[in-house]
């Protein structure tokens, strides 16, 4: 499965399992990718904030994601979001190195104004490799930064290395038809547009343009039902089964 700017699925949003003693569980994580595995998702993301990525320290971070690109052969994408470039730069090298498929870049708390977003982001991209597939995580209710449709975009035009938006802002929907818009009018090139929120309004969401759902969820095989459902353009059966899980 191909981790690009065509990408589609389902890539659910992997918890970190913890021992009472604080430590990773490492037995409890083979079992967490295979089952992922095993109910059709099309590849998996770790160190995500569900993941819990910041009470683990940086040989955690590192030990979990050798640990699930080894475990598998569905692309995994890891999150590298941290305060600092230099944590960033050391957990994205290692991940490619290891064979992870690409990094998520959330937006540090602090960006406010769109020429410190924009100037960020160019340290960022520069700090996990001009050339590593990414993806731009857009959750402005835990990350507390704004991405506007046209930042978005800037962002996307200047990193072509970007393959994907996760799209979790509430409401997004109308964040998600107006990028689609600009494709559709050639101003603004493809990426994979997968959504998130638990999952929450992908009926509604398939139908604005998204390719698929990077989210925690507790049962990724319907969330691979559902995709499966839009895909062939069954959409009552699809709102019919997001009514009876959500």
């Amino acid at each position: 499965m191909a981790f690009d700017a065509d990408a589609t699925g389902v890539y659910p949003i992997a918890p970190t399992p913890f021992l009472e003693d604080g430590s990773v569980d490492f037995h409890s994580l083979d079992r967490l990718i295979d089952f992922y595995r095993a109910s059709g998702a099309s590849g998996v993301t770790i160190l995500g904030i569900l993941g819990e990525a910041a009470k683990l320290d940086p040989e955690e971070s590192r030990a979990v994601m050798r640990r699930v690109v080894a475990r598998t052969d569905i692309p995994v994408v890891v999150g590298v979001s941290a305060p600092g470039f230099a944590g960033m730069r050391l957990l994205a090298r290692e991940a490619m190195d290891a064979g992870a498929a690409g990094v998520m870049v959330g937006p540090a708390h602090h960006l406010r104004t769109d020429e410190q977003i924009l100037a960020w982001f160019a340290q960022a991209v520069e700090a996990i490799g001009t050339t590593t597939p990414w993806v731009l995580q857009d959750y402005p209710l835990a990350l507390t930064c704004q991405l506007s449709v046209p930042i978005i975009s800037a962002i996307m035009e200047a990193h072509p290395s970007c393959v994907m938006l996760k799209a979790e802002d509430w409401p997004g929907l109308d964040k998600i038809s107006a990028l689609r818009r600009l494709q559709a009018e050639a101003r603004l090139r493809p990426f994979s547009i997968l959504t998130a929120n638990g999952g929450t309004f992908l009926d509604f969401e398939y139908w604005r343009g998204a390719n698929g759902s990077m989210t925690g969820y507790p049962f990724p095989d319907t969330l691979v039902d559902l995709y499966r459902l839009q895909v062939a353009g069954e959409r009552d059966a699809a709102a019919l089964l997001q009514k009876s899980v959500c």
